[in-house]
């Protein structure tokens, strides 16, 4: 079995660096934006009044919550490339 230069080797650890931080990063995106919302909705059930500061974080949530999506998606698109990547025999 043929070993690997250290360029590969360092190589490899940034690309599965970069795969976790992109996981990272999409787990708490979307956890932030989902507390977000629930945080607005609480105040706006519990005031009993609909304040325009709920907007403004609903638009903020989508976004963080669209970071996310996005960053997760990567991670498992890079995730299968790398599997597929180490299956070829050539």
């Amino acid at each position: 079995m043929p070993q690997g230069t250290i360029e590969d080797k360092d190589d490899m650890f940034i690309e599965k660096l970069n795969t976790a931080f992109l996981l990272f990063i999409g787990i708490l995106a979307v956890f932030a934006s989902v507390i977000l919302l629930v945080y607005s909705a609480s105040v706006i059930f519990y005031t009993r009044q609909f304040s325009m500061n709920f907007s403004s974080t609903s638009i903020f949530a989508g976004l963080l919550f669209i970071i996310g999506l996005g960053s997760l998606h990567l991670f498992r698109k890079r995730r299968k490339l790398r599997k597929k990547k180490s299956e070829e025999l050539f």
